[in-house]
């Protein structure tokens, strides 16, 4: 296999894994949306997976960032095209998945800042509560103040 040809397979497999990336990020979203952590997790998982084949295809790509685009030779113009066409969706997709990811974190913010919030209400409504059963549990005297004295 050439290197063009190995470029372009790389490629390939790029454009793949973002796209798995981006629909997993959808269904990132829709979990924490639902308020749904045991789904938001599962999906957490599955997307280090991918994330870490990612890496490793970006590993492989190192060396062709470093070589000068007009010196490679392509045996198939189509070949290259494809390999273009790949590129620009990548491209694409690695916007559209920080955009969403940035929603997540957005609305998980917004998320822990009501459950902060409620949080406090439930203490302040707690406290409350212990003060009233801490007044009640007074030993009752039977409600009379003895103002006699003894000379």
């Amino acid at each position: 296999m050439s290197d063009t040809q190995t470029l372009a397979l790389l490629m390939q497999r790029k454009r793949h894994c973002l796209e798995q990336l981006h629909a997993l990020g959808g269904e990132q979203l829709a979990c924490i949306e639902r308020h749904d952590i045991d789904g938001l997790f599962a999906v957490l998982d599955t997307r280090q997976k991918w994330l870490s084949a990612f890496e490793r295809i970006e590993e492989l790509l190192k060396p062709y960032r470093q070589q000068e685009p007009s010196q490679r030779h392509w045996p198939d113009e189509s070949l290259r095209e494809q390999c273009r066409a790949d590129q620009a969706a990548c491209q694409q997709l690695l916007g559209e998945i920080a955009a969403c990811e940035e929603r997540c974190r957005s609305l998980l913010q917004t998320q822990c800042d009501e459950m902060a919030m409620q949080m406090r209400q439930m203490s302040g409504g707690h406290m409350a509560a212990t003060g009233y059963l801490a007044a009640a549990a007074v030993p009752d005297t039977g409600g009379c103040l003895d103002l006699s004295a003894e000379s």
